[in-house]
């Protein structure tokens, strides 16, 4: 059982709990006890930035001292004062330093603290001191009875980790409201309290207690690693693209891990939804066509829009009523979501957003043949061995049960596996659409056009839409504008269309150019808008106001991309032409003269191949 202690008679303050110590490096040693204090007992516990004295630190030592009041406010609060959400947070990792920082006990060198044996209050303890400022103590053989004892007008107990955190429960101790809310008198906060010694003094000899706090600091605050994108999109309960990205993979993922896999939806390792490390079979796979990151992307810029817009509350179908009420609330707050929100909000997605996504992607032509082709590939190879099931449950998922002697079998089945996988690839996605572009300002055009013509479309639900609207994208796929650009498969439309694509998705000199998620609202994207804009309106599906006021709009995207990708091409040229002695105003003039009437062709060539008349 604990045993329960006074303060020791030299000291007026103490904490009780686990005692520990890492082994030695560099001659000094840590050591701790690690404990949770109630809420009261957080007035025993300092910033950095309160000690006297440490605003004059070296530069070197300023490792801590400025909050970011902000971020403790309008996130860590909010979300410790949210009755909704379950709390949880890592150990405040703390320290002792005098109370002045320049005392020579903090900038000195790294105490020796011998261990000692004493009897207090009729038990054996160990004991490691730094007299006058602070004791470790503990019971040989039950050292959950630790004990750590300080003087608070010598040492203060400060923050090394955790100041945000710290800074956010002393506000809440101050909201007499708040804390009554969230029962903050029960909670019971996780420090861990540390000391340094010096083992050897030879080896600590140049070294100060402060350069042990500073490189502890650093190394708690950098070698840690963050987890990847992919990751945090994966892990995120609090924002909406990110959940609705998770919904979107286990989609796939579900279907894979079925009994009866529905053939129709896309094998999941079209996806690299794991994220890519260097020790993961999921690193870069030739077979993935698109990250997880990239699909929320999707969400935040072309689909749903930001987290917490007008835009995504509406395709989602948020409505006035009481099921919605907590989540309507939280999209008016913008804080988070509560956890029956974040349920709602799953349901919401997988009913009216989901399925005409899900569409787009797998009756695709290109898409859809590549998704064929693995599902082809992948039962051939099962047919074969064991290997080979193996192999497709490690692309799949990144690993696989089987047993150590079948590593080298299963490491050469998938090599053959991915040759067979880069062949279909190459075989089904055309030039572009193997680039981020060419999804980019697909999805663009798809989220654009639903978003500026839903009430013309008049299509009863996101589904309905998606299935017009993939039938028209795969017409334009049909037509060229995707590839391929050479070879025996080069497409017969090649020649105009890649003059039409000049500046938007090609420069003059063949190279990628507006290909970032942004560009597609003033290239790629735009363009692709036009076009499927146009063969709605031929179909009759949008009335020609309204076909002719979306046109231009995207047209004078197109007219500015255009005229800054002319002005590079021609400016050589004129620079060439003009007298050596032209001043750059008069170079500049000339440049735009020459783009502006190469922008106006480019754009009359675009109107004629599409059939538009006067779009002015």
């Amino acid at each position: 059982m604990p045993i329960i202690t006074p303060v020791g008679p030299k000291y007026n303050q103490s904490f009780s709990g686990v005692f520990g110590e890492f082994g030695q490096g560099g001659g000094a040693q840590i050591f701790f006890i690690q404990t949770a204090i109630s809420p009261q007992q957080l007035v025993k516990i300092d910033l950095v930035s309160e000690i006297e004295g440490s605003e004059k630190w070296e530069v070197r030592d300023l490792f801590q001292r400025d909050v970011d009041e902000e971020r403790v406010s309008k996130s860590l609060v909010p979300y410790l004062l949210d009755t909704e959400s379950i709390k949880f947070f890592n150990p405040l990792t703390l320290t002792f330093i005098p109370t002045k920082a320049d005392h020579p006990t903090f900038t000195g060198p790294i105490p020796l603290m011998e261990p000692y044996e004493d009897q207090i209050d009729g038990h054996n303890y160990t004991c490691i001191e730094n007299d006058g400022f602070y004791q470790y103590r503990y019971l040989d053989a039950h050292r959950h009875n630790g004990v750590v004892e300080w003087t608070d007008t010598e040492a203060k107990l400060v923050a090394i980790d955790g100041q945000h955190r710290l800074s956010a429960l002393k506000q809440i101790y101050q909201d007499q409201i708040g804390r009554e809310r969230i029962d903050f008198e029960s909670w019971r906060i996780p420090v861990v309290i540390f000391g340094v010694r010096s083992l050897d003094q030879e080896k600590t000899k140049d070294q100060r207690t402060l350069d042990i706090i500073r490189r502890t600091f650093v190394f708690i605050n950098t070698e840690a690693k963050e987890p990847s994108v992919t990751r945090q999109i994966l892990l995120n309960d609090s924002l909406i693209n990110e959940i609705c990205a998770q919904e979107f993979v286990n989609h796939f993922h579900a279907n894979d891990c079925a009994v009866e896999v529905d053939e129709s939806i896309l094998p999941l390792l079209i996806f690299d939804w794991r994220g890519s490390t260097s020790t993961s079979r999921t690193d870069s796979s030739p077979g993935t066509i698109k990250s997880i990151s990239e699909i929320r992307d999707w969400f935040e810029h072309y689909i749903l829009g930001k987290n917490w817009s007008p835009d995504q509350e509406h395709l989602l179908g948020v409505e006035l009523t009481a099921i919605h009420a907590d989540l309507k609330s939280d999209f008016q707050s913008k804080l988070g979501l509560k956890p029956a929100s974040v349920k709602l909000v799953r349901e919401l997605f997988n009913k009216n957003v989901l399925p005409g996504i899900a569409y787009l992607l797998q009756e695709f032509i290109p898409i859809k043949s590549y998704g064929k082709s693995l599902r082809e590939i992948e039962a051939r190879f099962n047919e074969q061995s064991q290997e080979a099931r193996h192999a497709f449950t490690k692309f799949r998922f990144g690993s696989s049960r089987h047993n150590s002697v079948l590593n080298t079998n299963v490491d050469l089945v998938e090599k053959q596996i991915l040759e067979k996988i880069v062949h279909a690839k190459n075989a089904s996605i055309p030039d572009l659409l193997i680039q981020d572009i060419g999804m980019r300002g697909v999805v663009f055009a798809y989220g654009n056009l639903y978003d500026q013509l839903e009430r013309e479309l008049e299509f009863p639900s996101f589904i309905a839409y998606s299935e017009w609207f993939t039938g028209i994208l795969n017409k334009v796929y049909l037509d060229g504008w995707f590839g391929y650009w050479a070879g025996s498969r080069r497409h017969v439309n090649t020649t105009v269309v890649r003059k039409i694509l000049k500046q938007i998705t090609h420069s003059h000199t063949e190279g990628i150019v507006n290909y970032r998620l942004d560009d597609s609202r003033k290239a790629f994207g735009a363009l692709l808008a036009m076009i499927t804009a146009s063969k709605a309106s031929d179909e009759g599906r949008v009335n020609d106001l309204a076909f002719q006021k979306y046109y231009n709009k995207h047209r004078d995207n197109l007219q500015t991309t255009l005229l800054s990708g002319y002005k590079k091409q021609v400016r050589p040229q004129i620079v060439e032409e003009l007298p050596s002695d032209s001043l750059p105003k008069a170079i500049n003039l000339a440049v735009k003269k020459a783009a502006e009437k190469k922008q106006e062709e480019h754009l009359k060539m675009l109107d004629s191949y599409l059939k538009i008349g006067d779009v002015n």
